[in-house]
């Protein structure tokens, strides 16, 4: 999105929310994890068709809604986020194959030279296996680990978004769907860069959150995966 675009799309939100609001000021204060909710119902599909890249992102965001709980299954007091409904399960077989491509895609794609020495031997070995509490009961585990691959992959998507303000906008209120990384990224896809978008790197991320299904890196660097389906 070019700077003029930005600034119609700007102007234009603002234009809207003042139908509900006419002392409201986007610039000021909007807080954007709620962007959408300031836009009447009628004027939902003007907001998003500002976006170039709406469909998609859109469709995107349907795919997450469908894997959701419904309103009666949150409970009190979390509405606000996309929680997945823990109805839809794979297999072990299936969530280690998903955990591993995961882990190697990363590997792949990720920039070596700033990766710890620790993480990068659990990568190139790859030894995933299925969480079981009595097997594994004793295991140590190294978060800084997981959290070390959660950031390298969000490295590839370095977007100027602070110089596209409805772009980070965007970003802003998909982050508040799950506060997922890969959930974010995946939805947010088509308006990064073109050798990203092409990849889909973040879609199997998106399939594991749906699913239930998560990754911990233990100290003696193998790869434990905890599928919902079993636990």
């Amino acid at each position: 999105m070019t700077p003029e675009q930005d600034k119609v799309v700007l102007a234009k939100w603002d234009e809207l929310v003042k139908k509900q609001n006419p002392n409201f000021d986007i610039t000021k204060d909007v807080n954007y994890a709620y962007l959408f909710h300031h836009f009447s119902e009628e004027d939902q599909d003007v907001a998003w068709e500002l976006i170039p890249e709406h469909k998609e992102i859109r469709q995107r965001i349907q795919e997450l809604m469908e894997g959701q709980r419904q309103p009666d299954e949150l409970g009190g007091g979390i509405p606000m986020y996309v929680l997945p409904s823990n109805k839809n399960t794979v297999s072990n077989e299936t969530a280690l194959k998903m955990a591993c491509s995961y882990m190697k895609n990363t590997l792949e794609h990720v920039d070596k030279e700033y990766m710890s020495e620790e993480l990068l031997e659990a990568l190139q070995k790859c030894q995933c296996e299925i969480y079981n509490k009595e097997k594994h009961s004793d295991v140590e585990f190294q978060d800084n680990m997981i959290c070390e691959v959660w950031e390298l992959r969000e490295e590839l998507t370095e977007e100027d978004f602070p110089n596209c303000s409805s772009y980070y906008a965007l970003h802003e209120y998909v982050v508040y769907l799950t506060k997922d990384d890969d959930v974010t990224n995946y939805i947010m896809t088509p308006t990064f860069k073109k050798e990203y978008r092409e990849l889909d790197f973040f879609k199997t991320g998106f399939q594991m959150y749906l699913l239930g299904i998560s990754v911990r890196i233990a100290d003696d660097g193998r790869i434990l995966v905890f599928n919902n389906s079993n636990e």
